[in-house]
């Protein structure tokens, strides 16, 4: 459903951000703005602040900012839709009832499908004597009717060409079968996961948008999810998540697994804050995600060397996000299943109790690794553990890991330090808090913020500016924002941020905009902007007429060049006159 512009302007109107912030965050006046702490990251000094003039939002520390919307769809886990229908109910607003849009009817339909479909599968593993066999595995496994039952977990029949026939007694059409992801691309009436156990994937929300399946014959991968869809993108997906959210927020934390029986196993346990990645490596927008909910996370991967390097890239990947981990290690060959069947409840919490700090695992690895006797093990270490300490975004931490890594191989910490400062100078690498994370301050970009913080003045400008007249790409962004906040008549926060697509770009303004760098005489602030880049642009342009001039041979071409160069002229001889 698309809500139109009108209402969105209308609730940004009337919503007090201040009211809305405070559900959640403690908030004090200081001057024109609120301050808090961060209800996004972990701090001890508010650097939270709230702009209700301008309806925004911005942390200092972890960069977060935006819109009432954008607070609420991140507090809330919301979309866009659902975050302004909450707080349209909040302003009084009423919001018509439009027609959805064709993909909201083609996602609406898809999570329809797969809900009846997973209903149907279900059905099919705890009843149907095409069952049977993935009954007694998951019985084997550890796995009764009461779990399966909370994950919906089903079974789809080894006739590959069941399922179409099946959906399509349903009165679902063959073309939207062939796009639901169920079916193999190039035979759409074969299902693709024929003869598998079904374990449905659920968004934050509930709504069923995938399945994976687990292969019960020799043939093909053993794990395959379906593809990627109009409702589902596996980077941003997490298995077990939703399941689990309730516990995984009371807790603060969670516990990262390989696989969907993982995760499983530790429900059984009790232990209900596990997730999965979704049969891929752990990436960084899952991370993202389940930082939403919890800052600690605890490793938990198989003790093999595939186990230990997924464990070190989710090691980096947390840390980069800004989540503390622990890691827990298993038994070579071990998995939580195994051993809540074999050894108990109690055996698998002790496991799980049993921790070390991802730092000293990654130490305790390389040194395993490398002869830590030998100088050359020693700088082996130092340059596989290096990598790591450049994703540490403060100074005491990374100070504490360089000594404990001293430590270990028996050396100075000053030699690792200056070992370690050299190399990333040598490579080119800088620290995390030293990462171009937001946009150079052009000249140009500079006169776009000071418009976009002061809306009014942008008639004037845009008379005079043109988007040609603008080289860095940023400040030409902007500046087609600003243009069709300009031509809808949409003067809010909102509708600005809205059209920005660049999260970076998004990210240099919130930051300049809570500077107050373009408060004190805004006029002349953009007025000798304005005239600087107009003169820059003009003399460019002039110069470029003049080469061309050298070049030109035909007699047509000579006075269209010198015509434009006497406007040039005319036009550089008004800007000076206009900024004395």
């Amino acid at each position: 459903m698309k809500i139109p512009e009108h209402i969105i302007q209308e609730i940004s109107s009337k919503i007090d951000i201040v009211d809305v912030v405070g559900d959640f965050v403690s908030l004090r006046k200081q001057g024109g703005r609120y301050w808090g702490r961060c209800p996004f990251h972990d701090e001890k000094t508010p650097s939270f602040t709230v702009t209700p003039e301008k309806n925004l939002f911005y942390c200092f520390g972890c960069h977060k900012g935006g819109t009432v919307f954008n607070f609420l769809m991140e507090m809330e886990n919301l979309s866009f839709v659902e975050a302004t229908e909450r707080l349209a109910k909040k302003a009084g607003v009423a919001i018509p009832k439009g027609e959805a849009t064709s993909a909201d009817r083609r996602r609406n339909a898809l999570i329809e499908l797969y809900t009846k479909a997973a209903g149907s599968f279900h059905y099919i593993l705890e009843n149907a004597s095409e069952g049977e066999k993935a009954r007694t595995y998951l019985d084997n496994r550890g796995l009764n009717a009461e779990i399966r039952a909370l994950f919906q977990l089903g079974y789809i029949p080894r006739d590959m060409k069941w399922l179409f026939q099946f959906l399509k007694k349903k009165n679902f059409s063959e073309g939207f079968l062939k796009e639901s992801g169920l079916f193999i691309r190039n035979y759409p009436r074969l299902a693709l996961l024929a003869g598998r156990i079904i374990f449905p994937i659920q968004a934050t929300g509930g709504q069923i948008i995938a399945f994976g399946g687990r292969n019960l014959e020799e043939r093909g991968p053993k794990y395959l999810n379906t593809p990627e869809t109009a409702v589902f993108r596996k980077r941003y997906n997490l298995y077990g998540l939703f399941i689990g959210l309730s516990a995984i927020r009371k807790s603060g934390a969670f516990i990262l697994v390989e696989g969907y029986i993982d995760v499983m196993a530790l429900h059984l346990a009790g232990i209900s804050i596990a997730i999965a990645p979704l049969g891929t490596a752990f990436t960084r927008e899952q991370a993202n995600l389940i930082k939403r909910y919890a800052g600690k996370g605890y490793l938990l991967f198989d003790g093999d060397n595939a186990g230990q390097e997924a464990t070190k890239k989710a090691i980096y990947i947390c840390e980069e996000a800004g989540i503390e981990t622990r890691v827990i290690e298993l038994p070579e060959g071990a998995d939580p299943a195994d051993i809540l069947k074999k050894e108990g409840i109690e055996a698998l919490h002790k496991i799980v109790k049993c921790h070390i700090n991802s730092f000293n695992y990654l130490v305790q690895h390389a040194v395993v690794k490398y002869d830590v006797a030998t100088p050359e093990g020693k700088e082996a270490i130092i340059h596989e553990i290096f990598p790591f300490i450049d994703k540490i975004d403060t100074e005491v931490k990374r100070e504490a890991c360089l000594q404990i890594l001293a430590d270990e191989i028996s050396v100075d910490q000053r030699s690792v330090l200056h070992d370690y400062i050299k190399g990333r100078r040598k490579q080119g690498v800088r620290r995390p808090q030293e990462e171009a994370k937001s946009y150079k301050l052009t000249s140009e970009l500079f006169l776009m913020i000071a418009i976009a913080v002061h809306r009014n003045y942008f008639p004037r400008v845009r008379s005079l500016l043109t988007l040609e007249d603008l080289e860095d790409q940023a400040a030409r962004s902007l500046y087609i924002a600003l243009e069709e906040c300009y031509r809808r008549e949409d003067e809010t926060s909102d509708g600005l941020f809205e059209r920005i697509e660049d999260d970076r770009l998004r990210r240099t303004l919130l930051e300049r905009i809570h500077s107050e760098e373009f408060n004190n005489n805004p006029e002349q602030l953009i007025s000798d902007s304005l005239g600087r880049i107009k003169q820059m642009s003009l003399e460019k342009r002039r110069i470029h007429v003049e080469q061309l001039l050298k070049k030109a041979q035909d007699g047509m071409e000579i006075q269209n060049l010198l015509e434009e160069k006497i406007f040039l002229d005319e036009e550089l001889e008004r800007l000076r006159d206009w900024k004395e």
